[in-house]
């Protein structure tokens, strides 16, 4: 197993998702232990999936905005994670 095998085995990618305005930007911001994801009140606030990478682990923290049923959307999700 190479280096870099090595090094992807330990990352760990962590996708919230949830319905509008449950806390899932705060969460990210309380994992983070600083205020990088932004937060509010709307329906939804978080507009685009975004990925938030932490500096002292491998950890790699994906906010997305509210989702209802809308399969679409959640497709969209996996996509953009999985580019």
């Amino acid at each position: 197993m190479g280096n870099t095998e090595s090094q992807d085995l330990k990352k760990l990618n962590i996708v919230l998702i949830g319905k509008p305005s449950v806390g899932k930007s705060t969460l990210i911001n309380s994992i983070l232990g600083q205020e990088r994801a932004p937060e509010g009140n709307g329906y939804p606030f978080t507009h685009d999936i975004t990925q938030y990478t932490s500096d002292k682990t491998n950890l790699t923290l994906y906010d997305t905005p509210g989702i209802d049923q809308n399969l679409i959307f959640k497709k969209t999700i996996f996509h953009k994670i999985y580019e």
